[in-house]
């Protein structure tokens, strides 16, 4: 057996993926996809603990707890296409105390970016820097979110687009959603 030479995630990638009739690249099967992703992101972040878009969705609605500060950590140009309605866009390289700053005070966070890596990195950031309050990673991020049928919005106004990041994290998009500009 030759050793390929290629990074993981773009060993993983090749074998996985499949270019459609058009041209398109498609995962066969995004749910176990996704589902390997979250589960290697849990493992490397394993201080990191992490919310359901179930559970985010019935806080946010106001059912049980209280509703967490959302923090949008992706980059900008991600940012401008959509968001889960009530983030608040902040660097993923964010201290504690700019999250303070950006809450007026510490209060529970939920980080996302587009499938958890950076939101993990933030939230593993905020408890090594005395972040007193409760803070999550949104499993799955936005990815899994939008492909939930969740709702996005751009400037307050529902949209059906989701950033894709890359084209190669893009798969674990549904096609549909995928913008790279808010159009």
């Amino acid at each position: 057996a030759s050793m390929s030479s290629a990074p993981p995630w773009e060993q993983l990638y090749s074998e996985l993926v499949e270019t459609t009739n058009n041209g398109e690249r498609e995962l066969p099967d995004l749910s176990d996809t996704m589902f390997l992703v979250v589960s290697s992101l849990k493992a490397k972040f394993s201080s990191v603990p992490n919310m359901t878009t179930d559970e985010l969705q019935q806080r946010l609605a106001g059912s049980g707890d209280p509703a967490p500060a959302l923090l949008d950590v992706r980059k900008p140009e991600e940012y401008a296409v959509s968001c889960i309605p009530g983030a608040i866009h902040i660097s993923p390289h964010a201290s504690a105390e700019d999250v303070r700053r950006a809450l007026g005070g510490e209060r529970p966070v939920v980080a996302y970016c587009s499938l958890g890596y950076r939101s993990s990195a933030l939230v593993a950031r905020l408890q090594q820097e005395g972040y007193k309050a409760d803070a999550w990673n949104l499993e799955g991020s936005i990815f899994k979110w939008a492909n939930e049928g969740k709702p996005v919005v751009r400037d307050g106004a529902p949209v059906q687009q989701v950033h894709p990041y890359s084209t190669m994290f893009g798969v674990l998009l549904n096609r549909n959603l995928r913008s790279y500009r808010a159009s």
